[in-house]
């Protein structure tokens, strides 16, 4: 696209003219899904985070500079989304990995690559959305959102070392539960 329509479509779609917005949707989303899938392997997440992306710039239309590159400025938007993901990611994956104490966790994934890692991980979050009821907020109270021990056995009206005894019980639960997973071969969410 030459930059003179670039700027038409622009100028268009800040003045809320959703077809000028949908063309540089079209213009730009092949670019735009390069970029991220450049970082992001899965293509959900690529077009999950594209699409995010591009609502971000129909909300911030009125931000963009008119001399800047559309383009550019699109980039700019995705570069900050992949690295919120991946942050996200990096603080999912830490307490995933907290549930499993590390000598679990490292027979588990013992002579894999990170290629394989990730489907660990996967196999851990559907084992995680199966617990329910107590284990099911001990495990997201404690592991997830970082509340200490004393805080959740006074929150659930227990004893701390009943807390602790439950958490045992849910790791073990997420263990065999991601042991029969893996060993299937099952390790996408159900």
């Amino acid at each position: 696209m030459d930059r003179t329509d670039e700027q038409d479509l622009v100028r268009r779609a800040v003045a809320l003219d959703v077809g000028a917005f949908t063309a540089l949707v079209v213009a730009y989303g092949p670019r735009v899904r390069g970029y991220i899938g450049a970082s992001l392997r899965r293509a959900e997440v690529v077009d999950d985070l594209a699409q995010e992306v591009f609502v971000d710039a129909f909300r911030t239309l009125e931000t963009f500079r008119p001399e800047a590159s559309f383009e550019s400025w699109l980039l700019g938007i995705a570069r900050h989304r992949v690295l919120r993901h991946l942050r996200s990611g990096v603080r999912e994956t830490r307490a995933l990995q907290a549930v499993l104490d590390d000598s679990v966790l490292e027979r588990v994934v013992a002579g894999t690559g990170p290629e394989h890692r990730e489907g660990h991980l996967v196999a851990l979050q559907a084992c995680l959305q199966r617990l329910t009821g107590a284990a099911h907020r001990l495990v997201r109270a404690y592991y997830f959102d970082g509340v200490p021990l004393v805080v959740v056995a006074r929150q659930e009206g227990r004893q701390e070392g009943t807390v602790r005894v439950a958490l045992l019980r849910a790791r073990q639960s997420l263990r065999a539960c991601m042991q029969r997973r893996l060993m299937s071969g099952m390790i996408e969410p159900e």
